[in-house]
């Protein structure tokens, strides 16, 4: 890949017909005021800038008409003839199918100095039963071992970090996952308080603050403070010789 530093402010969230299914007590995604914030087309529409572009944010590639949505991505991209990221974050454990097409598609972003981005997402691994309907957490190691038959980039996101998870899981996460990625995405948790997770997990057990989420027009959210844990998380990351970032832009931009 050259060696050509994007130059994006858009990143795009297109909002998908068919909602995710799983059952992840501690998503964003079903909130209404996710829902009122992100985009509603499922066509890229032009923009001045190179873009990153979440095709699935507020769902799972397996359960969408994937390949219509990349083909709207590409379409775009051949006439734009703009640098476009794909990023991709799940919990599914996608088959052959699903990651030979995202090889196509990454070899014509290429073209562009763009390329596809796949985070296998790891929160936990013995309380997957928040997680309901998910890949097992043995099924998404294999994954990640088996991505880098590929020819995309992929990495592992730590997201959100679950106050209620021991620190020594995470440990075991990082260690079982180091040998098949270089790059982990490190993020904290949102919450609302009206939901029954925030009154069964967190509510007068954690410590909860206003935080501005940068990527949703700078709204204001409650969030709950995991600064130490994620600070000892990242040196532990270090200390086995791999790179953290606390940004998806700041992992995307690590390839270039």
């Amino acid at each position: 890949m050259k060696n050509i530093l994007i130059n994006t402010t858009e990143r795009i969230m297109m909002r998908n017909d068919i909602k995710c299914p799983y059952g992840c007590q501690y998503c964003f995604s079903k909130w209404d005021k996710f829902k009122n914030s992100i985009f509603s087309n499922s066509k890229v529409i032009n923009y001045e800038n190179n873009i990153i572009i979440y095709p699935f944010c507020d769902s799972e590639i397996v359960f969408q008409n994937y390949s219509e949505i990349l083909s709207n991505v590409i379409e775009y991209v051949n006439q734009s003839q703009r640098q476009i990221i794909i990023s991709i974050s799940t919990k599914s454990d996608l088959p052959h199918k699903i990651l030979s097409d995202l090889e196509l598609v990454n070899e014509i972003l290429n073209k562009f100095n763009g390329f596809v981005k796949l985070s296998i997402s790891i929160t936990n691994k013995n309380f997957q039963h928040i997680e309901a309907g998910t890949s097992s957490y043995n099924e998404r190691i294999n994954l990640l071992k088996r991505v880098n038959d590929y020819n995309i980039m992929s990495a592992v996101t730590l997201k959100p970090i679950l106050p209620f998870v021991p620190l020594k899981e995470y440990y075991e996460i990082i260690d079982e996952t180091s040998d098949f990625t270089e790059k982990y995405l490190i993020g904290g948790l949102y919450v609302d308080i009206n939901t029954d997770f925030y009154n069964n997990y967190i509510k007068n057990k954690y410590e909860v603050i206003h935080r501005k989420v940068n990527w949703l027009n700078n709204e204001i959210w409650h969030y709950v403070n995991s600064n130490q844990t994620q600070k000892l998380i990242k040196e532990y990351i270090e200390q086995r010789g791999k790179d953290y970032f606390v940004s998806d832009t700041s992992l995307i931009e690590s390839w270039f």
